[in-house]
């Protein structure tokens, strides 16, 4: 495989019974589907190795693509999101197979996120929360003084035709 940045060979690195593709160039790292799970916290034990590696050099490429495809699929562009809802950290991350793709010094920001599972899952709860109640609170308030507005309409429009049948009793 193919680095996606500098185009240069992965090489097959072992860690903790894990194969990982890491980039002797450019320090990035391909993980396959659902392994950086195993080494996205600090209590996680991967080789202190492969972390220096990839934090020793902030060498993204100036000339690399921001769009890259992925290693293991080629022909797929990975999309690029934010790895938590603290939005600090961006990867790469493939549709079609799942595979994940950080640049240096990623891995290491990304184990200090977050110290736990659980400290990722509050932060999610919270973050879930703030941004579905918070709105329906906001659209309440702006709905009742809508509604508060349409009824001193209604009231005006019933003063001046007492009589028309078009316009609302007073409510």
């Amino acid at each position: 495989m193919d680095c996606p940045r500098c185009k240069s060979q992965l090489k097959l690195v072992k860690v903790t019974n894990v194969d990982l593709e890491q980039c002797a160039n450019c320090k990035g790292i391909f993980f396959d589907n659902f392994e950086l799970k195993k080494f996205d916290e600090p209590h996680e034990s991967p080789s202190e190795k492969i972390i220096l590696e990839n934090s020793s050099s902030a060498a993204v490429l100036k000339d690399s693509p921001k769009k890259i495809s992925c290693p293991k699929c080629s022909n797929i562009k990975m999309m690029t999101r934010f790895y938590s809802v603290k939005q600090k950290i961006e990867i790469d991350e493939c549709g079609a197979c799942g595979g994940i793709w950080v640049d240096a010094g990623e891995l290491a920001e990304i184990r200090a996120e977050f110290s736990t599972e659980e400290a990722r899952d509050t932060a999610t709860a919270k973050f879930v929360s703030f941004t579905t109640e918070r709105p329906m609170e906001e659209s309440q308030a702006v709905l009742e003084k809508e509604l508060a507005i349409l009824k001193r309409i209604g009231r005006v429009l019933h003063f001046i035709f007492p009589d028309s049948p078009n316009v609302p009793d007073k409510k």
